[in-house]
């Protein structure tokens, strides 16, 4: 039993963690990863999704995304 999480820019898949640390209940954790990613120009949008191998009810919260646009 863990948990996935998958980050798109559109609907391209541009990072995919297959195994997150098993949930225990009533237990409050922080994640958090790093992902480079080089777009070409335009604009986007991104979108996170983390599922669950259980077949119990998960609940996320809390959750964001910060993005940081740097120019050469």
């Amino acid at each position: 039993m863990g948990y996935s999480l998958k980050l798109y820019r559109g609907t391209t898949l541009i990072y995919n963690i297959n195994t997150l640390l098993n949930p225990v209940a009533d237990v409050q954790s922080l994640k958090s990863f790093t992902c480079v990613d080089t777009p070409a120009a335009g604009s986007y949008t991104y979108y996170a999704k983390i599922t669950s191998s259980s077949s119990n009810p998960h609940y996320v919260s809390m959750r964001g995304i910060s993005l940081l646009e740097t120019k050469k």
